[in-house]
């Protein structure tokens, strides 16, 4: 494979972040779901504000609801997923077919989970079949570049919603040095001070929990 244009580098980076954002954010409803049902509290509304999401919603029962299958919700799972699928597409002849059907899969999953009486087991194939498609990149995606760039951009996710979902000191760590380790074999222009400054916002649980907004600030200023 030879260079890869700007604009399917971009598309890379963004299908990696929307696949980690769907994989990750069920992740957190599902711990969301159960404290919900064993506090017996009025809990999604915290969830919006740690997403830095608008709470459009008006009650907890509507949340589950569409923060999961509104398409018309930029917020949404299957609206993230559906763009994922929307980047998967432009780049089945980097990432193969078979790369891009598991996306597909998962769509219809997320479908069938919306009548389901099952609903959290649905999501939770979701999540795997965005396992595999992590997998069948590694497989079949030829050009180290177009892996590396992808996988940049679910570390940058991925240290995004960790910070901000209160994820262990212990995976906040682990995500960063993920993302160390790959932004710098990208070809990507980004800023190593704001990469180092976040390391030390998050380099003890007391540093994390005092530097939460600062991490995040940096990681969104990383390719500025």
């Amino acid at each position: 494979m030879g260079a890869i244009s700007l604009e399917k580098s971009q598309q890379m980076y963004w299908l990696g972040r929307y696949t980690e954002r769907v994989f990750t954010t069920l992740q957190a409803y599902n711990i969301l779901f159960d404290e919900t049902v064993d506090e017996r509290q009025v809990l999604y509304d915290k969830f919006c504000h740690a997403m830095g999401i608008p709470d459009v919603y008006g009650s907890q029962a509507a949340f589950f609801e569409n923060f999961l299958f509104d398409a018309k919700d930029n917020s949404s799972v299957v609206s993230s997923l559906e763009r994922a699928f929307d980047n998967a597409v432009v780049l089945r002849d980097e990432i193969s077919s078979e790369s891009l059907s598991y996306i597909h899969l998962a769509i219809d999953q997320m479908q069938a989970a919306r009548t389901s009486k099952e609903r959290l087991l649905d999501l939770q194939v979701v999540m795997d079949y965005l396992y595999a498609f992590w997998g069948s990149v590694d497989d079949r995606a030829d050009s180290e570049v177009c892996r590396n760039l992808m996988k940049c951009g679910r570390y940058v996710e991925r240290m995004d919603l960790y910070v901000r979902l209160r994820f262990s000191h212990a995976e906040v760590e682990r995500a960063y040095y993920k993302l160390r380790g790959r932004i710098g074999k990208t070809g990507l222009l980004y800023q190593e001070e704001k990469l180092d400054y976040i390391g030390e916002c998050i380099v003890t649980e007391e540093a994390l929990n005092e530097n939460r907004q600062k991490a995040l600030s940096c990681l969104a200023q990383l390719f500025s």
